[in-house]
């Protein structure tokens, strides 16, 4: 017989609800003093050098008057948030928990000795490296002697998209021509990638190998990466280096802190169900404990869902899988208990660092509510309907290579050689679950098919993300699925009545962030008391 921790009672839910209303007040300003040089005051909140900093990392603006007007709206977006309900309830108080949680785990592990981190320079460096971009044109043959004879018409002057129409056996040469369009490294095996990066503007490549056959490709033309597309991609750059130098030192920092703080799991609980669906109940039954905090079964599940990066129901996580998610958990829980010990919590940049994520969250959360709410007149989606019809065929069909796997640790393997181009045959037999696989190369399949099986965000990422970039994990019939996509081919295109909600939600995605900013920076501010300071808001970031 299951057992399960009796629900909280008054007096702990209202000790609960006390101590998020004092971390809510503390998050809010950080101070209620006027700071030295101070950036702007908003509604009573004043806005120092800290929380600008935090901002500047994020922000993409390319001056100082830009960044100072985009803080503004976000904190107009804050004002707005908060008279709307969205800073308080359940969802929220987690967000403050789990997110100031992974801040103090990220700090203590900068205290550390161990690699130097990254200056926004070496960040640079990486992306002109790296995104330089290349149109490229392909054949595509079974053998050599095939691959030399268009190798032979195309150094002869003759058309390439005819040439590539009559030999090469890529399918997609009947809607592309052999064109495939821009590229960028990362996005390709290997063999074919140092081939063409090697190239100049009109040269011709081949013929080499790589597992799919013998190949001819030309560069018509060379994009390099300019400033401003560092400026757009900077944060996240920053974000991925600054966790490739955590990885490496969080395995040291943790295994002393296992033993410190050890994690007792609740069976019972983990095995309660085997989905990643946050259920009613869910958050009042404890999961684990760790060092006097408890891990419900909810915030494992909430957990497991963002690091699959999908939400949906799952046959294959049942508890041991569910054990080995909630020791991840358990590591942030240990780095932030060693933060606060140290000390590390109470230094400003990491209370900034913590207000910046609660107003990234807020604006989120607004921007959300806001588009939700907005009346977009038909004529209007007519419109956007009439000028991408491609964007509304029905489902059509994919070719996939696929992969099932058993563990998250084993998922984050796979997904990093794959990423890193190794042939699907390799990693399958290297990563796989053969029996849950089957066949790793699955041909075509019909995508309504896989609406059955599959959580919707798997199937949007199918259809919308660039062929040949592996996805996942997600979770499947048979455990941690990742899927690469080679083709497409699309539906017939619906008519404009029967898919309104989809030409909405389109049309969102490309109006939707330039009419969220508009009302805040005219509706939205108004009766909001504000205040800047231009002088101090320097567009020059700290290294």
């Amino acid at each position: 017989m299951q057992t399960q921790p009796k629900p909280y009672g008054n007096a702990a839910r209202a000790g609960s609800m006390l101590l998020a209303g004092m971390l809510l007040i503390t998050l809010s300003g950080l101070s209620c003093d006027k700071p030295a040089k101070p950036v702007a005051k908003i509604a009573g909140n004043w806005v120092g050098q800290p929380q600008w900093q935090a901002y500047l990392r994020g922000a993409l603006s390319s001056t100082s008057a830009e960044a100072l007007h985009g803080l503004v709206r976000r904190e107009v977006a804050w004002e707005q948030s908060g008279a709307r309900g969205l800073l308080s309830g359940e969802e929220w108080e987690s967000f403050l928990k789990t997110s100031r949680r992974a801040i103090l785990a990220r700090a203590y592990l900068n205290t550390l000795p161990g690699e130097v981190p990254f200056t926004e320079a070496q960040a640079k460096a990486h992306f002109i490296s790296s995104a330089e971009e290349r149109h490229v044109l392909h054949v595509l043959c079974k053998t050599k002697p095939e691959a030399e004879r268009a190798f032979s018409r195309i150094k002869l002057g003759g058309p390439f998209e005819k040439i590539a129409d009559a030999l090469s056996k890529d399918p997609s040469v009947v809607r592309n021509h052999g064109d495939l369009g821009w590229i960028k490294r990362g996005r390709m095996v290997p063999p074919f990638e140092d081939a063409v990066f090697a190239l100049k503007v009109g040269e011709v490549a081949g013929p080499f190998e790589t597992e799919f056959g013998w190949h001819v490709a030309q560069v018509r033309e060379i994009k390099p990466p300019t400033d401003e597309d560092f400026s757009r991609s900077k944060g996240s750059i920053m974000r991925e280096m600054a966790d490739a130098t955590q990885a490496m030192k969080r395995p040291g920092a943790v295994n002393p802190l296992q033993t410190e703080f050890p994690l007792v799991l609740d069976k019972d609980v983990l095995g309660f169900d085997r989905t990643t669906v946050p259920a009613p109940g869910d958050e009042q039954r404890v999961a684990g404990r760790v060092g006097g905090a408890t891990i419900s079964l909810k915030e494992l599940k909430q957990f497991m869902g963002d690091y699959l990066r999908v939400s949906g129901a799952s046959h294959g996580l049942g508890p041991e899988t569910k054990g080995k998610f909630m020791e991840l958990i358990a590591d942030d829980i240990r780095l932030a208990l060693a933060a606060e010990k140290a000390g590390v919590d109470k230094r400003p940049e990491v209370q900034a660092e913590i207000w910046e994520a609660q107003r990234r969250a807020a604006f989120g959360a607004f921007s959300k509510t806001y588009l939700v709410a907005l009346k977009v007149p038909d004529l209007e989606l007519k419109a956007h309907y009439d000028s991408h019809p491609e964007r509304f065929g029905g489902p059509g069909a994919v070719k996939l290579n696929l992969l099932a796997v058993d563990q998250p640790t084993v998922a984050d393997l796979a997904m990093a050689d794959a990423k890193k181009g190794v042939p699907w045959k390799t990693l399958f037999e290297k990563y796989a679950n053969k029996a849950s696989t089957g066949a790793w190369d699955a041909g075509w399949v019909e995508v309504e098919k896989l609406q059955t099986i599959l959580p919707k965000e798997a199937i949007q990422a199918m259809l919308n993300r660039p062929l040949d970039r592996p996805i996942g994990p997600v979770p499947g019939p048979e455990g941690l699925m990742l899927f690469k996509v080679l083709e497409r081919k699309p539906g017939p295109i619906m008519a404009f009545n029967s898919c309104r909600e989809a030409v909405r939600e389109d049309y969102l995605k490309d109006r939707g962030a330039g009419l969220v900013d508009e009302y805040l920076g005219t509706e939205g501010r108004k009766g909001i008391s504000l205040k800047e300071f231009p002088e101090n808001a320097s567009i020059q970031k700290e290294p």
